[in-house]
């Protein structure tokens, strides 16, 4: 949250996508503070149980991070 609340102070900021994996939902941290924050996308991976979308449980993979990398970043940056 360090980093997301560093963020809401600066002019401007780059494009940023937080990947936020956890357990179930019942383990959010932070969700509303999260939730307030509209500028920056939240991606929520669960890893023991999926909840709410297509992806299965598991661990954060590759195919998770291309698909939160900003538009104009390749896999090198």
């Amino acid at each position: 949250m360090a980093m997301v609340r560093q963020r809401a102070r600066v002019t401007d900021p780059p494009p940023f996508t937080l990947l936020y994996s956890i357990r179930t939902p019942a383990d959010i941290y932070y969700d509303a503070e999260l939730q307030s924050r509209p500028s920056f996308d939240v991606t929520i991976l669960f890893s023991r149980k999926a909840f709410g979308t297509n992806r299965p449980a598991g661990r954060i993979g590759s195919d998770d991070l291309a698909v939160a990398r900003p538009s104009g970043m390749d896999a090198r940056t």
